[in-house]
């Protein structure tokens, strides 16, 4: 395969599930800590992006290199769109970039708003 074909199916990936999370082009850079005009060019296959840059694409929408690279994953969350909701995946994607003392952090507020849910 063409590394320009490669472009295209990881860009068009890129694309979906970021407009899936309901997330702007400048957001998703934002939390990538790349430029949104370098995104905007990867989404539509004009640019192909470092493996770094691949990497932290794929941890963010927790999905593997494989899927990203080889696989249309509109196509993909069509069959399996009843396996997560839009919600989880928007919750993963902020909970990868968050590192341990914050992890902690947010675990306590969690378990603090659990038992004040069954309070109710």
């Amino acid at each position: 395969m063409q590394s320009k074909e490669l472009n295209a199916i990881i860009g068009k990936n890129i694309r979906f599930k970021r407009k899936q999370l309901g997330l702007s082009i400048e957001e998703l850079a934002i939390i990538l800590d790349i430029k949104a005009g370098f995104l905007g060019l990867v989404e539509r296959g004009q640019r192909g992006a470092s493996l770094k840059n691949l990497y932290n694409v794929c941890k963010l929408f927790n999905i593997t290199l494989d899927d990203l690279v080889f696989k249309d994953l509109e196509q993909k969350d069509i069959k399996n769109e009843n396996f997560i909701n839009n919600e989880k995946e928007e919750i993963l994607l902020y909970l990868n970039i968050l590192n341990s003392k914050e992890l902690n952090y947010l675990c306590q507020v969690i378990k603090e708003f659990t038992l004040f849910c069954k309070h109710l």
